[in-house]
């Protein structure tokens, strides 16, 4: 008897090591539970979710401080937890818990949904990606948080959708294979049951660029997502799946569908804010839009295209094949139509207001369910709370040195050059490695003041009616860079 007591307890032992083994060991606590997520402090931690995930069920993690990607094994190159050549998507529920992961590199993989984690049924919020590199020329469902949100085929499977909430991404991604965004690639499918995959509370500020040498009826780029899908019994339509969104940048395809928030749109995109530069180099007629390039609202086989109370910047430039491109189509298209969607223009003393952002587009700003910060970025920009509460706020927001059409270029991994901040009426200038003659431009392209710059430190005095510029530096070897400054 006391043998086989003895025996039973070796084996329990064992089997409990084991458990532990495969999973609370390869974090720093928790063990995976909604009660209990794995906890992540580094990034082999981080690295170390792809190991963890279930095809049956959720799984939780919670990221505890922030993780610099930089020195991660395979020089970087960071791979999705599931990518396009998985066998479904990932399982999880991922609390970025107001830290940010930054200098995520992703360059040259062969299967689709390049990003932080690829495809993903669940959720991801709190959580910031900052500096991220991505140049994957032969794939598609590019985005620098998920490829792929939710599920193009979700049926009654409400499993099966996923939402990215409170979070934000800045730097560069450049795809090829279809759709490309900044957040997401694309946003899948409502459920039959109506639940629906999302985005909310979310921004990008970068460069997109679209390389998809395809049809262009597939090519799809915007700043929030690429692509936006809707159900195709209407009821089951129950949400927007953006919803108190914006972006900014410069974003560029060779040809097909473009917008600020999405190239294309079957479903509704509401309470939104596009900033964007756009540039086609190709000519593709009537498809885009500052919020939507192609807004879907044909009525057949889910084609529900909608776009409400959403706002364009009037100093955003367009430009198609060369030319330019005045912004014409400010409401959704008629039942039974596509075209493009502007939004409602607002130019910057509106947009500079922080009240209009509350009361006109309903970000939540104030109370116990507050997510935006009632001080705006740059004298124009929405700041997420938890971004606006951190002391390093303005190193990590990506809304300094916006690019945009004048200055876009594609980005090397490490940007090169001085950084230059606006500081009311001053321009501050640091990491001045050799002199330099400035140059300001004001938005419409007037020379504002010329000057030397030889060292770090505060120069020239702006004012205050000159919100927008672009700082134009060249060196004594003769480098140029620019920088788009918005006060």
């Amino acid at each position: 008897m006391k043998k086989i007591i003895f025996t039973f307890l070796v084996v329990f032992l064992s089997f409990t090591a084991y458990v532990k083994a495969v999973g609370d060991t390869d974090f720093s606590g928790g063990n995976g539970t909604q009660e209990n997520p794995w906890q992540i402090r580094t990034a082999a931690q981080l690295d170390s979710v792809r190991k963890n995930l279930s095809a049956t069920e959720m799984k939780y993690f919670k990221l505890m401080n922030d993780i610099d990607l930089k020195d991660i094994a395979e020089t970087n190159n960071w791979t999705p937890y599931k990518d396009g050549a998985s066998s479904s998507a990932a399982y999880m529920d991922f609390d970025g818990n107001g830290f940010v992961i930054k200098n995520m590199h992703i360059e040259g993989k062969t299967a689709n949904y390049q990003s932080f984690a690829g495809f993903i049924w669940g959720t991801i919020r709190n959580l910031g990606l900052v500096d991220v590199y991505i140049n994957c020329p032969a794939v598609g469902g590019v985005g620098a948080i998920v490829g792929y949100v939710g599920s193009g085929t979700p049926a009654n499977n409400h499993h099966r959708t996923g939402s990215i909430e409170n979070c934000y991404a800045t730097g560069y991604v450049l795809g090829g294979g279809g759709t490309v965004g900044g957040i997401a690639g694309s946003i899948g499918r409502p459920s039959n049951n109506g639940t629906t995959s999302f985005i909310k509370n979310c921004y990008f500020s970068g460069e997109l660029h679209n390389v998809y040498a395809g049809s262009s009826s597939t090519v799809r780029t915007g700043g929030i997502a690429g692509l936006v899908i809707a159900n195709t019994t209407a009821a089951n339509n129950t949400i927007s799946p953006i919803q108190n969104c914006y972006a900014t940048g410069y974003y560029r395809t060779g040809k097909g569908r473009i917008g600020g928030i999405a190239g294309e749109t079957e479903n509704t995109i509401e309470n939104s804010v596009a900033f964007a530069d756009l540039e086609e180099e190709g000519s593709t007629a009537n498809a885009m839009g500052l919020i939507v390039g192609y807004c879907d609202n044909t009525g057949t086989t889910s084609k529900l295209g909608k776009v409400l109370n959403s706002w364009g910047y009037d100093g955003a430039k367009m430009r198609r094949g060369g030319e330019w491109v005045t912004p014409g189509n400010f409401n959704t298209p008629a039942t039974g139509t596509i075209s493009p969607v502007d939004g409602s223009l607002k130019d910057i003393t509106y947009l500079s207001n922080a009240v209009n952002y509350y009361v006109g587009l309903g970000f939540p700003m104030a109370g116990e369910t507050a997510v935006w910060s009632q001080q705006l970025r740059s004298s124009i920009y929405p700041q997420l709370l938890w971004v606006a509460s951190r002391s390093d706020a303005q190193d990590i927001d990506g809304l300094t040195g916006v690019p945009s059409i004048t200055t876009g270029a594609e980005l090397q991994k490490e940007q090169q050059g001085p950084v230059v901040i606006a500081n009311g009426n001053l321009l501050i200038f640091k990491d001045v490695a050799e002199a330099l003659k400035v140059s300001v431009y004001d938005a419409k392209g007037a020379l504002l003041k010329t000057f030397n710059q030889t060292e770090d430190g505060a120069s020239i005095v702006l004012s205050d009616n000159c919100q927008l510029l672009l700082v134009k530096m060249t060196s004594k070897s003769g480098n140029v860079i620019t920088r788009k400054i918005i006060k």
